[in-house]
């Protein structure tokens, strides 16, 4: 292991809001449930990086890169002990953000990424 550059943010509960109360037009054409909010996380390594995001999927095209907001990324490979280092920070904060409403809204949370990431980050 050596040391390597990382980016993060503080509050992830404060972002998620904020962009919620930023971006207050929310679709739901009957597919997601109208008292439910909608958040995908994921990460994904891409050349020497490794980028942790968030998506509202309660938008219009959930998946556009304006609807993507990289929350923390480092200089290194995706291995699990370098995965926990940069996410672990933020286990309690998604665990209480499951757990709570925006507004009268349920807030959701769904955890995507490739195989690799996903069996890196659950086990």
């Amino acid at each position: 292991m050596r040391p390597a550059a990382l980016a993060y943010v503080n509050n992830l509960t404060s972002l998620v809001y904020h962009l919620l109360d930023e971006n207050d037009r929310y679709w739901h054409n009957d597919l997601i449930p109208y008292n439910e909010v909608w958040i995908k996380i994921g990460g994904d390594k891409g050349g020497t990086s490794f980028k942790a995001s968030f998506q509202l999927v309660n938008t219009n095209k959930p998946n556009s890169v304006t609807n993507t907001c990289v929350f923390t990324v480092f200089e290194a490979g995706d291995s699990i002990s370098n995965l926990h280092i940069a996410l672990s920070r933020y286990s309690s904060e998604i665990e209480t953000l499951s757990l709570s409403k925006w507004r009268d809204k349920q807030i959701r949370i769904f955890i995507s990424g490739d195989y690799e990431y996903l069996c890196r980050t659950y086990g």
